[in-house]
């Protein structure tokens, strides 16, 4: 019997490098409570969830990549990400990186983080990986699309309880 085929995550034939503006969800594995807690509306990180904004965040140090929105929810984190590719001697754009190169490597060192905590004693370990193995992505087509992502992101933490990822009783640590 052959193994069912995985669901293409991306566009086919889309240049994932192109500047744009791009929303993006990462879930933790089994949906997993480890950066934080929703209380009343707001989110409280807890220091998974800081290290994981840190990391977050330094995607910004690298040239043409902002990330205008996000939040981090207790088992998944929502971007908006955009790519303004540098021009390079004014006319020819320059190797840019993709977005799944930007979420791998962004999943790899905060995984490398985390574990790094578990061995001292700061965070309670995981089951077999922190991050589901691939994320959701939407190529943004124009300004309604983008302000609809911007409220969307905005007031995730609001809705949280209507979230489908929403865990009745979180598993989390202060």
């Amino acid at each position: 019997m052959p193994l069912p085929q995985r669901k293409r995550q991306r566009l086919q034939n889309y240049d994932y490098s192109q500047n744009g503006a791009y929303f993006l969800t990462l879930c933790t594995q089994d949906k997993a409570c480890l950066f934080g807690r929703v209380r009343q509306g707001k989110m409280y990180l807890n220091d998974a969830g800081k290290m994981v904004e840190h990391h977050l965040l330094k995607l910004q140090e690298k040239d043409g990549i902002s990330i205008e929105r996000y939040v981090i929810m207790p088992n998944h984190i929502h971007i908006l990400l955009l790519l303004e590719r540098p021009l390079q001697n004014g006319t020819t754009p320059r190797s840019f990186p993709t977005i799944s190169a930007l979420m791998q490597g962004f999943k790899s060192v905060t995984t490398t983080a985390y574990i790094q905590n578990v061995q001292a004693g700061h965070y309670p370990p995981f089951e077999k990986r922190i991050w589901q193995k691939s994320f959701y992505d939407h190529i943004v087509r124009d300004e309604e699309d983008f302000l609809q992502i911007w409220a969307y992101i905005t007031y995730n933490a609001l809705k949280w309880q209507q979230d489908k990822f929403y865990i009745r009783f979180e598993k989390d640590y202060e």
